[in-house]
C-alpha cells in the first residue's frame, strides 16, 4: 500500500506540476471550494491522460514481446507441443509442424498418438505415465509418423504443468529430430560387429592406457572375457620375456611415427605363453591430441611352427646332404679296404690264424658298409627299387618275421586291418622301417610293469588339420602304420632331435642313432610322412603314413641269394676315378678270372671302348667321376655301339 501511495502522490506532483506549465488561468468562481475542485479536476485529466500514455506505451512493448515470443516458439529449432490430459494437441509450433510436414491448424485437438509410430506407441504411453507419475521431467526416442507414412527417429523431453484455469495437467513436450545421429549409431554398431567378427584379436584404450573396448578374437585369444579386459591395463597380458627396455624403445617408436609393430610374447589368462603379431596405433581428436591406442594382435604360433618345421626341414637337408658325401668317401674307403682283405685272405688260406684274423676285419667292415648303407638311406641317396606293393599282406608276413626279436615278456598286440592297402615302395627299407620302430618299442618297454607293444595298420584320410600340418603333402589318402607302446616315453625336448643321425637317448653301446635317421630317410623316398606321440612315463606313438597306390598289380619282391662268379677270361671294362678302389677291384676280379681294363673318368672309358668293343663283355662305372660321369658314359657306349 505504501508503493501505491508513493506512486499516486508522485503522479499528483507530475500533473499538477503539467497543469502549471500550461499557464491557463483558472476562471473566476464565487468561492475558494469552485477553483480548488475545477484545479482537481484539471489535475486528474492530466493523470489520466498520463496512464493512458503509459497503457499505450506497455501494450506496445507487450505485443512486441508477444510477437518475439511467437517466432522464437515457432521458428525454434527444435518441435513444441502442448498437449491436454486427455492426450490431445493444444499448441504446436511450426517446427514440429514441418517435421510431420503437416498444417499447423490441422494438428490441433488431433491426439498425438496420431503421429508416433505404430510399433512405438507402447514407449510413447509409457513415456507418458511416467511424466504424469512422477511429475518429473522425463526423456524418451521413438518414431514418429509424417504424413507421407515415413517415419523419423525423435527425442521427447517432457514436463508437466498446471492449467489454472481448467485446473487441469498438460503436458508440454520438446521434440529433436535424431535421425542422424540414429544412422551414425547404426553404422558404428556394424562397424563393432564387424570389429568383433575379425580374426585378428582388438584392443582399444584411452590415452592413459585403461582398456575401454576388446573384440571376441580378443577374449578367445587371451581367455579374458570383456568384463574382466574392460577397465584393465594391458599389463594384464605381460608374459615377462620382454624386459623394460623392450617397452621403452616400442613407446618411443609410437610417440615418435605413432605406430608400432612387432613380434611379442604375451600370457593367457591360464598361464600359457604365446607368441603373437602386434600392431598399435595412435588415435588423435581434432586438436590433434593423442585420445585412444589401437592393438591388432596376430596369433603367430602356427606360422612359427612351421617356420621351425622348416628349419628343422631345411637342417636334415643339410645333414642328409653331408651324410651323402661322407657316405660316398668311405664306402670308396671299405670298397678298397674289403677288396685287399679278399686278396690277402686268397693268399693266406695256408695260414688259419691270419685268416681268422682276416675274417674278423671284414665282418667290421661289412657292418660299417651297413651303417653307411643306413645313412644313404637318410640322405636318400641310396639305390631303392620301388614298386606296388600289398602292405597290408606285406606287413603281416614282416610282423610274423618280427615275433622272434621281442622278448616274451613283452605283449605284442596285432591291429593289421584286413583291407588291402596298395603302396608303392622298397620292401628292404619297409621291413627296416618296422623292424627300427619294434627295437626302440622293445627297449622302452624294458622296464614297464606290464610291458606291450602294438602295431596297427589301417587307412587313413587327412584332414584339414593334417594338410596345414604337412604343406608338402599332396596325397588325401593314405596307409597309416602305428607301433605303440606303454614304455617310459620321450622328454619333448628329445622329439625334435629323434630323427637327426647318432642321436640317441640310450646308454653307450645299446644303440648307434642311425635306427630313426633311416626310418625317416626311407618315410621321405616313399613320399611319406611320420608322426610322433609321447607323454613320458606313459608310452609313445609312431605313425607312418604312406601313400596309397591304386592299382591292382601288386607283387613281393623277394631278395636273391648273392653269389660269386668266376670268370673264364671274359674282359671287364672297370671306371672309378678313385685309384684305391680302382686297383683293389681290379686285383679282384683278376683273381676271380677276369681281364681287366680300367680307365679313370668317362670320357677315356668311351674312346677305350670305341676303340675295343669287340673284345669288351662287361662295363663297371662308378656314377660319380670327374669330366664324364658313369650315366654320361653308358650313353655315349650306346651311341658308339648302334
Amino acid at each position: 500500500m505504501g508503493n501505491e501511495k508513493r506512486a499516486q502522490s508522485e503522479l499528483r506532483k507530475r500533473a499538477e506540476a503539467k497543469l502549471a506549465a500550461k499557464g491557463e488561468p483558472l476562471p473566476e468562481l464565487s468561492s475558494q471550494d469552485s477553483q480548488t475542485l475545477i484545479h482537481e479536476l484539471r489535475t486528474h485529466q492530466i493523470e489520466l491522460e498520463m496512464q493512458n500514455e503509459e497503457l499505450r506505451r506497455s501494450e506496445q512493448a507487450l505485443t512486441q514481446a508477444r510477437d518475439r515470443f511467437t517466432d522464437l516458439y515457432d521458428f525454434a529449432p527444435i518441435g513444441c507441443v502442448t498437449i491436454s490430459d486427455k492426450g490431445l494437441i493444444l499448441q504446436v509450433n511450426l517446427t514440429l509442424a514441418g517435421m510431420l510436414v503437416m498444417d499447423r491448424s490441422r494438428m490441433i485437438k488431433q491426439r498425438f498418438s496420431t503421429f508416433v509410430a505404430d510399433q512405438d506407441q507402447d514407449a510413447y504411453y509409457h513415456h507418458r505415465k511416467a511424466v504424469i507419475d512422477s511429475k518429473q521431467r522425463q526423456s524418451a526416442e521413438f518414431r514418429m509418423l509424417k504424413v507421407d507414412g515415413s517415419l523419423f527417429w525423435a527425442r521427447i523431453e517432457t514436463t508437466l504443468e498446471r492449467n489454472a484455469d481448467t485446473a487441469s495437467e498438460n503436458l508440454r513436450m520438446v521434440v529433436s529430430d535424431i535421425s542422424e545421429r540414429k544412422k551414425a549409431e547404426a553404422k558404428s554398431f556394424e562397424l563393432i560387429q564387424a570389429i568383433g567378427q575379425v580374426a585378428e584379436g582388438i584392443m582399444l584404450t584411452d590415452s592413459k592406457g585403461i582398456i575401454e573396448y576388446v573384440n571376441q578374437a580378443f577374449t578367445h585369444n587371451t581367455g579374458y572375457t570383456l568384463e574382466e579386459a574392460v577397465g584393465n591395463n594391458p599389463r594384464m597380458l605381460h608374459s615377462g620375456r620382454q624386459n623394460i627396455s623392450f617397452y621403452k624403445k616400442m613407446w618411443s617408436e609410437i610417440y615418435r611415427s605413432g605406430e608400432w609393430q612387432g613380434k611379442i610374447w604375451n600370457k593367457r589368462k591360464n598361464g600359457e605363453i604365446f607368441a603373437e603379431r602386434l600392431h598399435i596405433n595412435t588415435i588423435k581428436g581434432i586438436d590433434g591430441e593423442i585420445t585412444h591406442y589401437c592393438g591388432v594382435f596376430s596369433d603367430i604360433s602356427e606360422q612359427l611352427s612351421l617356420e621351425s618345421q622348416l628349419l628343422q626341414a631345411q637342417k636334415m637337408e643339410a645333414i642328409g646332404t653331408l651324410v651323402g658325401g661322407i657316405a660316398h668317401d668311405f664306402n670308396n674307403m671299405l670298397a678298397a679296404i674289403t677288396g685287399s682283405l679278399y686278396l690277402a685272405k686268397e693268399d693266406a688260406k695256408s695260414l688259419p690264424a691270419v685268416t681268422h684274423q682276416l675274417d674278423g676285419i671284414n665282418t667290421q667292415c661289412f657292418r660299417a658298409a651297413d651303417m653307411i648303407s643306413q645313412l644313404l638311406i637318410f640322405a636318400r641317396k641310396s639305390m631303392v627299387d620301388i614298386r606296388p606293393i600289398n602292405f597290408t599282406a606285406f606287413l603281416k608276413e614282416v610282423f610274423k618275421l618280427s615275433i622272434v626279436s621281442v622278448p616274451e615278456n613283452i605283449r605284442l598286440i596285432d591291429h593289421i586291418c584286413a583291407e588291402e592297402l596298395q603302396i608303392r615302395g622298397d620292401t628292404t627299407q619297409l621291413q627296416q622301417m618296422l623292424m627300427n620302430l619294434l627295437a626302440n618299442a622293445r627297449d622302452a618297454v624294458a622296464y614297464a610293469e606290464k610291458p606291450s607293444i602294438s602295431v596297427s595298420l589301417s587307412a587313413y584320410v587327412a584332414d584339414l588339420d593334417f594338410l596345414q600340418r604337412h604343406p608338402e603333402v599332396d596325397h588325401r589318402h593314405f596307409a597309416k602304420l602305428s607301433v605303440t607302446d606303454n614304455g617310459y616315453g620321450i622328454p619333448e625336448l628329445n622329439i625334435k632331435h629323434l630323427f637327426e643321425p647318432f642321436f640317441t637317448s640310450k646308454e653307450v653301446g645299446k644303440g648307434s642313432g642311425l635306427g630313426l635317421a633311416m626310418l625317416y630317410g626311407a618315410v621321405q623316398t616313399h613320399a611319406g610322412v611320420v608322426e610322433v606321440e609321447s607323454q613320458v612315463n606313459e608310452g609313445a606313438s609312431f605313425h607312418i603314413y604312406l601313400p596309397l597306390y591304386d592299382s591292382e598289380e601288386v607283387t613281393l619282391q623277394l631278395k636273391m641269394k648273392e653269389t660269386i662268379s668266376r670268370g673264364e677270361g671274359e674282359t671287364i671294362l672297370l671306371v672309378d676315378d678313385d685309384e684305391s678302389v680302382r686297383n683293389a677291384m681290379k686285383k679282384v676280379l683278376e683273381k676271380l678270372g677276369y681281364k681287366v681294363i680300367v680307365a679313370t673318368d668317362g670320357l677315356q672309358a668311351v674312346q677305350i671302348f670305341k676303340q675295343q668293343s669287340a673284345s669288351i663283355d662287361l662295363l663297371i662305372f662308378d656314377v660319380v667321376m670327374p669330366v664324364m660321369g658313369g650315366a654320361g658314359s653308358r650313353k655315349a657306349d650306346a651311341r658308339s655301339k648302334s
